[in-house]
């Protein structure tokens, strides 16, 4: 008698489906490693705008609750007030004229920093440092060239960023698996 493909018996066997309070308690049960994991959405979606037309690849930002990454670094061009209120809301590095010269003279790593926000004044004075900030560079599109920047700060720590590819599959972080089911 021929041995029997194991392999093949466990591919047409249905996968289970879980509620999500129901993944999330399995997830929780299976969690091998003493650090605290990451709870991950993946979706895939549908691409096509119209029957013929498909959409491409694109990302974004998502507003979470409850946020899950250690503080992000948020440099902030500012003078005067605004400068001393992006300060007190938890901005990394605030500075005018002075931080855009140490950043084109390299004493500022671009490494240093997660985040770039600019007020509507200091933005003339940026606009020559898109060569080194690339995709860190302040944008009025983006909404990160604003002269609300407490606000902006604040938003900004609770974000998180996802991408979708031109396949259709979202990946983006939700949480960590301490987080009580509430949060999640």
């Amino acid at each position: 008698a021929l041995p029997i493909c194991q392999v093949y018996l466990f591919n047409q066997r249905s996968k289970p489906v879980y509620s999500f309070g129901g993944a999330l308690k399995a997830l929780r049960c299976y969690a091998v490693r003493p650090v605290d994991e990451t709870v991950e959405l993946s979706l895939r979606l549908n691409m096509y705008i119209n029957k013929k037309t498909k959409r491409g690849a694109f990302q974004g930002m998502v507003l979470l609750p409850h946020p899950m990454k250690k503080r992000k670094k948020i440099l902030v061009f500012a003078e005067d007030d605004l400068a001393l209120e992006a300060k007190e809301a938890g901005a990394f590095i605030v500075g005018g004229k002075d931080l855009v010269d140490q950043i084109q003279s390299k004493q500022i790593q671009i490494k240093s920093f997660d985040l770039c926000l600019s007020s509507e004044s200091m933005y003339d004075l940026v606009k020559p440092l898109q060569q080194h900030l690339r995709a860190k560079m302040p944008h009025r599109r983006r909404g990160t060239v604003t002269d609300g920047l407490v606000e902006k700060v604040h938003q900004l720590r609770r974000e998180q960023e996802y991408k979708v590819d031109k396949e259709g599959n979202l990946n983006v972080a939700i949480g960590k698996l301490s987080f009580p089911d509430e949060v999640l």
